[in-house]
């Protein structure tokens, strides 16, 4: 978590903003955002000033996606708050996925320089999915990832550079192209 603070501290100075996950490695700083929203509602959080929710879904490839976006502004009680340079807001993502007769879901944890801003939070993580799904498919599909037979010593991890390299490459040429 070090490393993120430092990372966050960069971001800030250049004039950035931040959204990163919460991952249960992080310990008490996710442990206290998933108590703090697993006490309210959506509904009951669309009646506070410092909180915004957003409702979204999407149908499609046979499949129903549901999604309520939650950002709140109460922060300062968060552990280990001044460390985090910029800190204004923690968000909570619930999702909802129906394929068939089969429905999963999963709850994920942010903390953000943003303001409270729905629309924003939302946008910042649906981008990071879709950057996120995109370098997956390519690692996949087009370098045959999940196939390799690449086993012994650092072949494996040196190998992983190499196609995440070029697949970032693809994915920059990919988008001058349009």
């Amino acid at each position: 978590m070090g490393c993120q603070t430092s990372i966050v501290s960069e971001i800030v100075e250049k004039g950035g903003d931040y959204v990163i996950g919460l991952k249960g490695n992080q310990g008490n700083l996710h442990e206290s955002v998933e108590r703090y929203f697993a006490d309210v509602s959506p509904e009951e959080c669309e009646k506070s000033d410092d909180t915004s929710v957003l409702y979204h879904v999407e149908k499609g490839h046979g499949r129903i996606e549901e999604r309520v976006y939650v950002i709140d502004e109460k922060v300062r009680w968060l552990p280990g708050f001044s460390k985090w340079a910029g800190l204004r807001s923690i968000g909570m993502v619930m999702s909802k996925r129906t394929i068939g007769d089969k429905q999963t879901s999963e709850r994920r944890y942010y903390i953000s320089s943003l303001p409270c801003d729905v629309e924003s939070f939302a946008q910042a993580v649906r981008n990071h999915w879709q950057i996120e799904n995109g370098l997956h498919h390519v690692l996949d599909v087009s370098f045959g990832e999940d196939r390799s037979r690449i086993r012994s010593s650092y072949a494996p991890e040196n190998m992983a550079v190499i196609r995440r390299m070029t697949a970032y490459e693809e994915s920059e040429s990919d988008r001058h192209d349009r």
